[in-house]
């Protein structure tokens, strides 16, 4: 039966998975005291000075959670100031905007205006609409002069005008064609006795 402490007994179990790990090969003698001290144990070595030379000792080493931590980052400090850039912007846009209101506030409203315009667009309106009037009035009155009796007999002479020039186009399209009609018959004739008096030159 082994006697002693709870220390004791831990050490001796760390022993017994030592060597077992270690045969594996040199790649992996690190991988048992690595994963020790990261979790915050620390074993004593040959050559620390210990209370008891019988007992091993173990170390605890945990953060503390008041330690500072790191600097914030480059990119945490560029954001910041984008943030800071952008704030100032909008609160000179909000001034801009204050200032544009005090100076609406002391000048004449775009309805005012428009209200003082619209008698004037009103009666720029009633003449337009008169000057049509009188354009229209016009129009009928010519319209009614074009049916005199002197204005029928001038439309009737000039439509017999325009049936005579289309009657002379017709017949001298006709002719036309019978010019073109005779050409064509002259020239295959003029052929014809032309290529027989070739052929009569050419015999013995």
């Amino acid at each position: 039966m082994v006697s002693g402490s709870p220390g004791w007994c831990l050490l001796l179990g760390l022993c017994t998975l030592i060597p077992a790990t270690t045969q594996q090969g040199p790649e992996e003698d690190v991988t048992p005291s690595v994963g020790l001290e990261g979790l915050g144990y620390h074993l004593s070595q040959d050559g620390d000075s210990l209370q008891d030379p019988q007992r091993c000792g173990i170390t605890f080493h945990t953060p503390s959670p008041c330690s500072p931590r790191g600097p914030p980052t480059f990119a945490s400090l560029n954001e910041l100031d984008h943030l800071k850039s952008l704030l100032q912007d909008t609160k000179a846009s909000l001034k801009d905007v204050e200032m544009a209101a005090m100076l609406e506030e002391n000048q004449t409203r775009y309805q005012d205006i428009i209200t003082e315009a619209l008698p004037a667009i009103h009666e720029a309106n009633l003449e337009f609409q008169e000057s049509l009037d009188n354009v229209r009035r016009e129009l009928e009155a010519h319209v009614a002069e074009a049916d005199h009796p002197r204005t029928a007999e001038k439309k009737e002479k000039l439509r017999k005008g325009v049936r005579v020039v289309a009657h002379m186009l017709r017949l001298t399209g006709r002719l036309a064609q019978t010019l073109d009609a005779a050409s064509q018959r002259l020239d295959a004739e003029l052929s014809q006795r032309l290529q027989s008096s070739a052929a009569t030159a050419t015999e013995p």
